[in-house]
């Protein structure tokens, strides 16, 4: 998963927004708050979703870093 996410990280990363990965962890199960497309890419939904500690996931320093 690692260099998955980590190839999908300039699609994540748009330089308009920060990208509020724990936001999006916190509803990621509510597909409508989802829908708008302003994180830039469908890959945050797809991480999100093959994440099953999504904590976890958020807490990861690669994550963090972009918060």
């Amino acid at each position: 998963m690692r260099m998955e996410f980590e190839a999908s990280k300039k699609s994540l990363v748009n330089d308009r927004y920060k990208v509020d990965l724990c936001g999006l962890i916190r509803h990621y199960q509510k597909p409508q708050t989802l829908s708008d497309g302003w994180w830039g890419s469908p890959n945050v939904i797809e991480q999100l979703q093959k994440s099953t500690e999504p904590m976890k996931f958020c807490a990861n320093p690669m994550v963090s870093q972009w918060l």
